[in-house]
């Protein structure tokens, strides 16, 4: 059930988005991060074209992401303290709304 609000919540945030933005692609709008549930933080990014989603897990070392134009599923992994257990996202994490936001990454 977290999984089909979290993936509504989403898409909810992406119609609006992409209602309320200009034609100007490079223009995109980051959503606030929210929790879908206790331990997982998402966030979406979206201009007027495409759409981008990032999500983590408190207790987990990848951030995972998928973006509108593109099929792939992708994640990066991170040991170190900086962005691993414990970790959070934060506004910034999720700086680009189409499959560019996730180059360097790793693909399922």
């Amino acid at each position: 059930m977290k999984k089909i609000v979290t993936i509504t919540l989403i898409f909810v945030f992406c119609m609006v988005s992409l209602a309320l933005a200009t034609a100007d692609v490079s223009n995109h709008t980051s959503s606030p991060v929210f929790s879908a549930s206790s331990k997982v933080t998402v966030m979406a990014s979206a201009n007027a074209t495409v759409f981008a989603a990032l999500s983590k897990h408190l207790n987990g070392t990848r951030m995972f992401g998928t973006a509108s134009d593109s099929t792939k599923i992708s994640y990066k992994e991170d040991l170190t303290t900086s962005k691993g257990p414990g970790y959070i996202l934060v506004t910034g994490d999720l700086t680009k709304s189409d499959s560019t936001a996730f180059s360097g990454y790793t693909t399922l």
